[in-house]
């Protein structure tokens, strides 16, 4: 069954059939790859992401670099740590597409999350992002920066991580109870090591 890809534009030629991503408030971007190879693949998520695309003559398309210190320099380092390679492959996917997913977004001025300085990020900019969307997703964004923060401290583009001084959202069912019986249920889920939001 085909994938619709999100602001993917097909536009057939007289000679060939080109494909264009088009992200509102920013310029289109042609991918150049034969659609539906990995190459391909990667050049779309480069453009969604707001990466720039290199081609050479003789020599197949490659992703720029990411400006240094930016979000996506340093989800790229996280990637590459051991603690992302030690994840089994279903999590690894899980997190390399919640972190896609979040570079993609932009801010009020159009501009993508992926270009923002990793340094400026802190806890209210985090607890923003936490609380965009669903529960479920704003805590794994917390998650998943908690141990991209880890993995850029080394490299010095961050001098601390901020994702830790942030707790989980707590789930409808998960809030407390006002009732009388509330003080004895919450003590015995205590005593039963059920604490929302630990890390």
């Amino acid at each position: 069954m085909p994938i619709k890809l999100r602001y993917l534009e097909h536009n057939p030629t007289t000679t060939d059939d080109r494909y264009f991503v088009r992200v509102p408030g920013r310029k289109r971007v042609r991918l150049y790859g034969a659609p539906g190879t990995s190459e391909w693949l990667d050049e779309y998520k480069a453009a969604i992401s707001g990466s720039s695309i290199v081609r050479s003559e003789n020599r197949p398309l490659r992703r720029k670099a990411s400006v240094a210190g930016s979000l996506r320099f340093a989800v790229e380092i996280y990637y590459k740590s051991d603690g992302f390679k030690l994840l089994d492959a279903r999590t690894q996917r899980l997190r390399r597409n919640l972190l896609d997913r979040l570079c993609e977004r932009t801010n009020k001025k159009g501009e993508p999350y992926a270009q923002q300085p990793f340094r400026a990020l802190d806890a209210a900019k985090i607890i923003q992002w936490r609380d965009e969307g669903a529960v479920e997703t704003g805590n794994s964004i917390v998650k998943v920066l908690r141990q991209g923060f880890k993995a850029a401290v080394p490299h010095r583009i961050c001098a601390g991580n901020p994702a830790k001084d942030v707790s989980y959202r707590l789930r409808r069912s998960q809030a407390l109870d006002c009732s009388p019986s509330a003080p004895l249920r919450q003590t015995e889920g205590l005593s039963e090591g059920r604490i929302s939001g630990s890390s």
